[in-house]
């Protein structure tokens, strides 16, 4: 792909998914979701499952890495092809242990969920290793939008009193704001006054 004169922070920021976070009401996230591929499974970081008013539930599901690269060279592959066929029964299921749990109603019902892959990433632009759901010059289409993120974006996503989120997810994500300034990893936004 060529993003050479890509220079952003982050590729998630073009395009708003914030009428789908608004429009939730519920926020639920499971660590290291069990995806079977091929014969076998692969383990994303974490999946975040939002329950949204009078629409599909919307599933984001985030590979995040520090300063470690991919485990190999198809491991975004393997995921976002075994995202695209999870069905709602995947999600339900006793391999997935969402927090807080589903509500029963949903594990008995079968319904449609939009599916979104994220690459979280401490690069300060976008990497060159992987193609995103934009990527000019793609072998293939990806079955599910993928976008980079950069961990200096993400403090300015957390939205820590969103009223969807019970008050521990929201003392969490005070905490993983606070973890980010203090690890430096946020935007730059000037130097301070001596």
């Amino acid at each position: 792909c060529d993003w050479s004169s890509d220079v952003c922070s982050s590729d998630l920021h073009q395009h708003d998914i914030g009428e789908d976070i608004e429009a939730t009401k519920e926020v639920h996230f499971c660590f290291w979701p069990h995806l079977p591929w091929g014969g076998g499974f692969c383990e994303p970081d974490v999946a975040l499952l939002f329950l949204r008013k009078e629409r599909d539930p919307l599933l984001i599901v985030v590979e995040a890495k520090l300063d470690s690269g991919l485990s190999g060279d198809s491991q975004l592959e393997y995921q976002y092809h075994a995202i695209k066929t999870l069905g709602w029964g995947d999600l339900t299921g006793e391999r997935w242990r969402w927090c807080p749990k589903l509500p029963d109603e949903l594990r008995d019902k079968t319904t449609d969920f939009d599916r979104i892959h994220v690459y979280l990433t401490n690069h300060y632009t976008r990497p060159t290793d992987v193609c995103c759901s934009e990527g000019k010059g793609s072998k293939s289409p990806l079955p599910v939008p993928l976008f980079w993120l950069s961990w200096r974006w993400l403090s300015r996503c957390l939205k820590p009193d969103h009223p969807g989120l019970a008050q521990g997810q929201k003392e969490q994500i005070r905490d993983l704001k606070k973890l980010l300034e203090r690890k430096g990893l946020t935007r730059f936004t000037g130097f301070n006054r001596c």
